[in-house]
């Protein structure tokens, strides 16, 4: 008797349906199974995530599926056993009955990535800045307003030029608005920026890493600011790492990617976002 998880999207998405499912498995001794598009292997290296045994198809009688991705839907604890489960829930209400557990799992636990991080905080902050991050998303944005309009929420133009410049404008202000704030409080800073994770053809990875670079490159004679290794090298992993040894982020515009790595860090993580991530307390700035 198992519930099973088809999961969907990348590696924050996944990790807040792992914690939706595993809390759900604790609430109700349900057997669990997780179809995931990162190999299971993979995941199981980086997290202390362990799959349930596998299950007969026949078995899945029922169906669950969550059409919003940030709405706390109170009727999932009521999910029978046998049941495909689909949907992004983008929420702290649904794991954190157990977070102590969960946060405990979905922390990297691959040494290799430990080290690497570990030495890199320790080598720019010098024992005495502390860190802050940025994570600009950019071309998975531009991606989802090609599809499906996202974006256009947010301003009021009418060409998708006119929707991009203006985001970019408004992620890079509001970074630098929340630096102000930070740098009143705190004498020694230094600053990771992240990006990544593009998925369309008009704007590739590279594209993003250039953005940021020129980012840098603007505030690099008024700050102590690097260009993350991990979104370098493209892995979300390194990344997801960096961003849990943060003491500040800033998150302009959501991602469950860098939400996940300050709820699950051992610091206090300080997240400032222009809206309430995913039900999480956060320092908001407008």
């Amino acid at each position: 008797m198992t519930i099973v998880l088809n999961t969907k999207g990348r590696l924050g998405n996944i990790l807040f349906q792992y914690a939706a499912l595993r809390n759900l498995s604790i609430k109700k001794n349900y057997n669990y199974f997780i179809n995931t598009g990162i190999p299971f292997e993979i995941l199981s290296r980086y997290f202390n995530i362990k799959n349930g045994s596998n299950y007969n198809q026949n078995e899945i009688i029922n169906n669950y599926k969550s059409s919003d991705s940030n709405f706390f839907d109170n009727f999932f604890f009521d999910i029978n056993d046998n049941t495909l489960i689909e949907g992004f829930f983008e929420n702290i209400e649904y794991f954190k009955d157990n977070i102590d557990i969960i946060k405990n799992e979905i922390k990297i636990i691959d040494l290799e990535i430990n080290n690497f991080t570990n030495n890199y905080i320790n080598e720019i902050t010098k024992n005495k800045y502390k860190i802050i991050g940025i994570h600009f998303r950019r071309g998975d944005m531009f991606d989802m307003f090609d599809k499906y309009g996202d974006i256009k929420c947010l301003f009021d133009k009418n060409t998708k030029s006119g929707y991009y410049e203006l985001y970019n404008n408004f992620i890079k202000d509001y970074a630098k608005k929340v630096l102000n704030i930070i740098k009143k409080k705190e004498q020694y800073i230094s600053i990771i920026v992240f990006t990544g994770g593009s998925l369309t053809n008009n704007y590739t990875h590279e594209d993003d890493i250039s953005w940021v670079n020129n980012f840098i490159v603007q505030n690099n004679s008024e700050y102590n600011i690097f260009l993350s290794p991990g979104t370098l090298q493209n892995n979300e992993f390194l990344d997801y790492s960096l961003m849990s040894k943060c003491d500040y982020m800033i998150v302009p515009f959501q991602s469950t990617l860098s939400f996940m790595a300050c709820y699950t860090s051992e610091k206090n993580i300080q997240i400032f976002s222009p809206t309430n991530l995913y039900g999480g307390v956060t320092i908001i700035e407008k």
